[in-house]
């Protein structure tokens, strides 16, 4: 069996970095992604873990397009009032830029033009 997600979309807000009681970092970020065809977007809610998170928290932005590589995850809770709840996310194995970041008008010397 083979659980593998492969996601390109824009971020819809910065990560939020949280940590668990015992001190383990962790993101949580939205992804906007495209349907085939233009029917569409969908909002895929993305977490990750330690060093993952901290990549997150210290380069990614809101609207930045990102390739997220990860495993498909069902949380599954009961709030206050015993009301069944359930989220589907995505565990992030892999974070990537897909794209470039805009030239600015410094040349690569890091001197302006």
């Amino acid at each position: 069996m083979l659980n593998h997600v492969v996601l390109m979309g824009n971020l819809t807000a910065d990560p939020e970095i949280r940590y668990t009681k015992t001190n383990v970092p962790y993101a949580r970020y939205t992804l906007a992604v495209n349907r085939s065809g233009g029917e569409g977007t969908d909002f895929i809610y993305i977490r990750a873990w330690d060093k993952r998170a901290e990549f997150a928290r210290d380069w990614l932005r809101k609207g930045m397009r990102v390739v997220v590589t990860g495993q498909l995850r069902q949380r599954l809770w009961e709030d206050r009032q015993g009301i069944a709840h359930s989220l589907i996310e995505i565990h992030a194995a892999e974070q990537f830029f897909a794209e470039r970041k805009q030239e600015t008008a410094a040349d690569s010397s890091g001197y302006p033009r």
